[in-house]
């Protein structure tokens, strides 16, 4: 879903963009929002669909596509479901909390 740039970045593929994105975290996503895109993903406001070469992602909040950016598309963490014999692995560890709980039960122990 992503590039890795020659000079250790990330290149950007929202839209027709290809810069590159210096850091891979929300904060470095909206500032390279802010610089190249002239839009801060941040800002609250509408529904909007994520352009990112390839994503499928239903619209979503304006305010979570930097986020959903440095989550889905740079995946700057992975985390393990942790519980015996599955192998799910999600962006987010609040992600992973809600798996456990809904697909392992609330006894589940990590």
């Amino acid at each position: 879903m992503f590039l890795a740039s020659t000079s250790g970045g990330y290149v950007c593929r929202f839209g027709d963009c290809h810069q590159t994105i210096d850091t891979p975290t929300t904060a470095g996503v909206r500032k390279h929002f802010l610089d190249y895109h002239r839009a801060d993903p941040m800002e609250p406001g509408e529904r909007i669909r994520c352009r990112w070469d390839g994503c499928p992602q239903r619209p979503l909040k304006k305010a979570y596509l930097a986020r959903h950016i440095a989550t889905k598309h740079l995946r700057i963490e992975e985390v393990e479901c942790g519980i015996s014999g599955c192998k799910k692995v999600f962006s987010r560890k609040d992600a992973r909390k809600r798996h456990v709980k809904r697909a392992h039960g609330e006894q589940a122990t990590l």
